[in-house]
This record gives C-alpha cells, structure tokens and sequence, in this order.
C-alpha cells in the first residue's frame, strides 16, 4: 500500500458539528479524507467553559487530549 502524503489541516477553517450550546467537533482525518478503510480517527473537539461531556459508549477505544 503506498504512503499517505503528509496533511495539513486549519482546524478553524474545518466545519463543526454543533452538540447543542456545550460541545463542538471537527473532523481532521478519517476515511473519506484518506480514501482508505481502517484509518484512525481523528476529532478537534471543544467543551464551552462550565460545560462536561456526558461520556458515551462507543465499540472502539478512544483517546483524549486536553490542552486546558
């Protein structure tokens, strides 16, 4: 399989999914942005300030970085 070219991605520049007034994401990568199956995922998600996330399930693990 050949390698992916590097990508760059301007987050702001990326639509968000709007989850109510509390929670926002922007997909970065996934398979429709590679052309490929079983690639992995990648959100820039933001929580509004004095809001959580009411943690869901999901089938596939997941990781979390938070920068504040």
């Amino acid at each position: 399989m050949e390698k992916l070219k590097p990508l760059s991605v301007a987050v702001d520049k990326v639509r968000p999914l709007l989850f109510g007034e509390s929670y926002e994401s922007r997909m970065i990568l996934d398979h429709v942005i590679t052309g490929r199956d079983n690639v992995i995922q990648i959100n820039h998600g933001t929580v509004k300030a004095g809001y959580a996330l009411g943690g869901g399930v999901h089938e596939d693990d997941e990781i979390y970085y938070i920068l504040s």
